[in-house]
């Protein structure tokens, strides 16, 4: 014990610990910062907007569209080196044929590996998947190789200037379109339960002053009227057709209109006296 404590108590130690907080410190932000975005952007399509200042769900929508980028930009890059490399000990291509061949294989990589991570999660994956993902490694790899340009060049060449511009434009863009793609089309397909977007089947139990509005709103599905059993005001209340939940804030529920896919409707909780969650195996 007295050996661990001296260990930590280290110099070297402390530094360790103090950058690996300072990583973990902005992995969290960096989750943050993008959760915001993509829920809002998802939120967006059917005309709500969080603005909630700290919520576990924007860390993990962050998480999410962080960490799909990463296995995407990882898995095909491994996998283009990985086929290259092999490739290049048999057989004699030139250099755009191998990058070719190369790239064929680190897409086959990257199919199987998300294919896997998606049968654990009870994710459909569908092309869109590849087709979001790879934007987002575009833009990674422009950035990374102009990076490297920035290091061997002097930014005083107009030329060279115009050219770093351009492939930085292109890597915004690129970046840009992920992000928003994801929020609008990929984030939906994934179970609440693990911080996806993917709407909740819920029915809600109003009480007893709200039923007038839960009935102008075409909530009202039956009314329990076995007031022998449940009491005399629980014979007035009421349950709710199944919704599709989209967001629980602090205020209340966020649902998706009945028979609207760009609509929601902002339930109070003080107007709720019970929710029923249903398991959805789709």
């Amino acid at each position: 014990m007295s050996l661990l404590l001296t260990i930590l108590g280290s110099e070297q130690s402390s530094r360790s610990i103090d950058a690996l907080s300072k990583l973990l410190l902005g992995i969290a932000a960096s989750c943050y910062v993008a959760g915001i975005i993509v829920v809002n952007l998802y939120l967006g399509r059917f005309g709500f907007y969080s603005l909630g200042m700290f919520r576990l769900s924007y860390i993990m929508a962050g998480f999410w569209v962080l960490g799909t980028l990463s296995v995407s930009y990882i898995t095909i890059d491994l996998g283009f080196l990985f086929v290259a490399a092999v490739v290049r000990r048999h057989i004699h291509f030139s250099e755009r044929i191998l990058s070719l061949v190369g790239f064929g294989g680190g897409l086959v990589a990257f199919c199987s590996f998300v294919n896997i991570l998606a049968s654990l999660f009870g994710i459909v994956l569908s092309w869109s998947w590849l087709g979001i993902s790879f934007l987002g490694v575009v833009g990674v790899w422009k950035i990374s190789d102009q990076s490297k340009n920035l290091e061997e060049k002097k930014y005083t060449d107009l030329k060279f200037r115009a050219h770093i511009t351009l492939e930085f434009a292109v890597a915004i863009v690129s970046l840009g379109l992920f992000v928003s793609s994801f929020a609008r089309v990929l984030f939906g397909q994934i179970p609440a339960n693990i911080g996806g977007g993917k709407p909740q089947l819920i029915q809600i139990v109003p009480n007893l002053e709200s039923r007038p509005l839960f009935a102008r709103l075409g909530l009202v599905h039956s009314v329990t009227s076995d007031s022998t059993s449940m009491g005399r005001d629980s014979a007035y209340q009421l349950v709710t057709d199944t919704l599709s939940l989209l967001i629980a804030t602090d205020e209340g529920l966020v649902l998706l209109s009945p028979g609207r896919s760009d609509q929601s409707i902002s339930i109070r909780r003080e107007t709720i006296s019970a929710v029923i969650f249903h398991h959805s195996s789709k």
